[in-house]
């Protein structure tokens, strides 16, 4: 299987200084697990709804997405 299989073209991206509540609805919208966060166009995290669940229980819904998101280890590849 090939990664254009699977994803979503355009890449549905958020900014990295918008909220954790502009990320669930987006995500709630679009029906999505999994948001790639870029900051001036260029990837520089992830964030699952898992990480919003587990990482925002004590943090207010205006909090910007960038204090929980994963940005070590992140890979891109071709969608071929």
């Amino acid at each position: 299987m090939l990664v254009k299989h699977v994803m979503s073209s355009p890449a549905i991206c958020l900014r990295n200084n918008a909220s954790i509540e502009e990320a669930i609805e987006l995500m709630r919208k679009k029906d999505l697990g999994f948001l790639p966060i870029t900051k001036n166009d260029v990837l520089v995290g992830v964030v699952t709804d898992r990480d919003i669940l587990l990482r925002s229980q004590n943090m207010s819904p205006n909090t910007h997405i960038d204090k929980i998101i994963t940005s070590e280890n992140i890979f891109l590849t071709s969608p071929d």
